[in-house]
């Protein structure tokens, strides 16, 4: 087993048998987690809404028990509410959050039981995490907003011949606070809709800087929100970026045919 040891987080990535790079965006019902594989690491982006997000991983992952990170973008249910099964049924290297107290005491059990094994890090905008010709870079707003929503962290996963946006649930404002800080940064092929498609979200300036190939919006089926929302489906198909659901695609991976272009697998059919 080889280890690899990030001076910047002081966080420890243990490969075992190289799996292929991939981006996937699972289905978690109304909530949001994506798995990163980076050749035998995984870091997870968000957790979902319950024990469903472990049994996706499950598929992925396999016989193989260890999460190398496990990032938190915002302390909302839809985000860590999968962490406690998961951080249960494997071994985490490291739990990565923006370090603000929990407002609940189900996430505070969830950093708690995350400490008897993890490493837990508090980071910020600057944040990174680079081996094997990959980067996960750490992104934020500007100043600490009232609404968690809006201090969501931003992850930027750069693989190469791709790369992936997770924005967390920053609205319009956010959006533009990160364009003026990032630039060009966001450019990504892959991006998950920010905060599941809301109509406060996802705004065409967004779009136009992140240019993605493709978006996903992460929802349950007839959720209670109505997301995504007509307005914020219609921005992406304005600007001719085709985009996908996963009440209705299941599981999505992302990773490159022998083409080096971008390639798409559903792993499952999404559930009632």
């Amino acid at each position: 087993m080889i280890c690899f040891f990030d001076a910047v987080l002081g966080i420890a990535l243990f490969f075992c048998r190289p799996v292929p790079l991939s981006v996937s965006a699972m289905d978690v019902g109304q909530g949001t987690a994506s798995l990163i594989s980076l050749n035998g690491a995984f870091i997870l982006v968000d957790g979902g809404v319950d024990s469903g997000t472990a049994f996706e991983i499950e598929k992925m992952m396999g016989y193989r028990r260890r999460i190398d990170a496990v990032i938190l973008s915002h302390p909302h249910a839809d985000h860590y509410g999968g962490l406690e099964s998961v951080i249960k049924s494997y071994n985490i290297g490291a739990f990565l959050y923006d370090g603000e107290p929990a407002d609940s005491a189900d996430l505070d059990r969830i950093i708690a039981e995350a400490r008897k094994e993890a490493k837990v890090v508090p980071v910020s905008s600057g944040g990174s995490i680079s081996f094997e010709g990959s980067r996960i870079s750490i992104l934020q707003a500007e100043g600490k907003k009232s609404d968690p929503n809006s201090n969501s962290l931003v992850i930027k996963a750069d693989l190469p011949g791709f790369s992936a946006l997770f924005p967390g649930d920053i609205g319009i404002e956010g959006e533009s606070e990160l364009i003026e800080k990032a630039g060009s940064i966001l450019d990504s092929d892959i991006l998950v809709a920010p905060h599941h498609g809301s109509a406060g979200s996802s705004g065409t300036p967004f779009i136009e800087a992140v240019s993605p190939k493709i978006a996903v919006f992460s929802v349950g089926i007839n959720n209670r929100y109505g997301f995504p929302k007509e307005e914020a489906v219609e921005r992406y198909a304005a600007l001719g970026v085709p985009t996908m659901r996963t009440d209705e695609s299941g599981t999505v991976m992302f990773s490159l045919n022998d083409a080096s272009s971008l390639k798409i697998k559903r792993l499952n059919q999404a559930l009632p």
